[in-house]
């Protein structure tokens, strides 16, 4: 499909698509959410290959189950450092 064709998606419409994804194979909500807004904001700067597309990597019929790791703790995208 050509960037023509290609269909347009509102990004807040994507970014619930993402998360709710995620959420499926167990990511914990909040994590879940970062997530899909990093992945729909580096679509919307022009970084496609750090956005959704990234989503076809880990998603577990890909192949690659457990690429993501679901409870990382403490370096999931919710973790806080402490200095």
């Amino acid at each position: 499909m050509s960037e023509e064709q290609a269909p347009t998606v509102a990004a807040d419409r994507l970014e619930r698509f993402v998360a709710d994804a995620l959420r499926h194979y167990d990511v914990p909500e909040e994590d879940a959410n970062i997530v899909a807004g990093l992945m729909v904001e580096a679509d919307l700067l022009g970084h496609e290959t750090h956005g959704v597309f990234r989503l076809r990597s880990i998603w577990p019929a890909s192949g690659m189950a457990g690429a993501i790791r679901r409870r990382a703790w403490p370096w999931s995208p919710s973790a806080r450092l402490r200095r």
